[in-house]
């Protein structure tokens, strides 16, 4: 499903901490994050990049596993990260 069609994260009862803790710091940092309906445990922050907080796992689509990095410290330093831009050079 299309990112910008999925529901808004919010806190749900049966949300663990790290769930709750992960809602409330991107909040802070003003994020846009969405959740799958029936998912207890993704977080969406893009079209291509999940977060899953029980595990502290950092997933970009495309990419051949989770990244190594891991917990709201290496999610703040990915979002903090400046964005590549690609020059070209037209002849």
């Amino acid at each position: 499903m299309k990112f910008h069609l999925l529901p808004k994260a919010e806190i749900r009862n049966s949300d663990p901490a790290s769930m709750r803790e992960a809602l409330a710091f991107l909040a802070k940092k003003g994020v846009d994050v969405r959740r799958p309906a029936k998912s207890k445990f993704q977080l969406k922050l893009d079209e291509q990049t999940s977060y899953y907080p029980t595990t502290g796992a950092i997933v970009v689509d495309g990419e051949p596993a989770a990244r190594p990095e891991r917990g709201l410290r290496a999610l703040s330093e990915l979002l903090n990260a400046p964005v590549l831009s690609v020059h070209i050079q037209l002849d």
